[in-house]
């Protein structure tokens, strides 16, 4: 008995070191297992920063390229219209000139095309700003046509006039 006994102590203890060590072993897999977990996790959320951040970037610097891209336009168009403007000048004060001597011809011939084209389009739009001045004050001077008409009603002989299709009929 005393042998079975102590068999049975020595078969629980090596039971029971085959556990403690089987606990470290499945301890030591899932810290591993934990620590791959956290760093998935972390490698995932600086993802997303970055993300996050590479597209603020982007929009921010496109924003600006199409701000630059757009002042780069405008400035092209003035400095287009700048020179239409001063080859415009420039032609007609010729043909001004060849006007009174009358070779108005040989003047044209001279310009390019490039340069008549350009004086072109700088007097239609000249043209197209002095239309729409006109239209203003054509618009200006229908409503003083208008107002005038009113005041005229509140004069003495406007008002006599007034009274008298109201009685006459």
């Amino acid at each position: 008995r005393k042998l079975q006994s102590k068999l049975q102590a020595w078969s629980r203890r090596r039971r029971l070191a085959k556990v403690f060590s089987s606990v470290a072993l499945l301890q030591h897999w899932w810290r591993r297992v934990a620590r791959r977990l956290r760093a998935l996790r972390l490698f995932r959320s600086a993802l997303l920063v970055q993300r996050a951040w590479r597209g603020y970037s982007g929009r921010k610097i496109w924003l600006q390229m199409l701000v630059a891209h757009h002042r780069r336009h405008l400035a092209g168009r003035r400095l287009l219209q700048a020179w239409r403007n001063r080859v415009c000048d420039r032609v007609v004060k010729q043909v001004e000139e060849a006007t009174e001597c009358m070779d108005l011809a040989s003047v044209l011939e001279g310009e390019s095309t490039g340069e008549l084209l350009a004086a072109t389009a700088a007097l239609h739009s000249r043209l197209a700003s002095l239309e729409e001045e006109a239209k203003a004050l054509r618009q200006q001077r229908q409503a003083l046509r208008e107002e005038a008409q009113d005041l005229r009603r509140w004069t003495m002989v406007g008002m006599m006039r007034q009274v008298a299709s109201k009685v006459f009929g």
